[in-house]
């Protein structure tokens, strides 16, 4: 984790992940690490989102800005809540 309340999540963890399930395993992994550095929000940071899940390349690097609880809005476009996520909520 960075200094800015940034994690990168290395291209290396979704190479060879089909396109089609690509944006539910970076998910799944950006609500596990949010977690797991002790926050309960997060957003991506330049990445467009398709249906609800971000639209991203098997093997890109994705950018993911983290917060706890009254550092965002959580009912802020883009902002997504990792414990319902981890629950497996859309």
């Amino acid at each position: 984790m960075r200094n800015d309340h940034t994690i990168v999540i290395s291209g290396k963890r979704t190479a060879g992940t089909s396109d089609r399930d690509v944006g539910q395993k970076i998910l799944t992994m950006a609500a596990r690490l949010t977690l797991d550095h002790g926050f309960r929000y997060f957003e991506f940071v330049g990445v467009p989102n398709a249906y609800g899940t971000p639209a991203i390349r098997p093997g890109s690097d994705v950018t993911i800005r983290v917060y706890r609880m009254g550092e965002i809005d959580p009912h802020r476009s883009g902002v997504r809540d990792a414990e319902s996520v981890a629950a497996g909520a859309p």
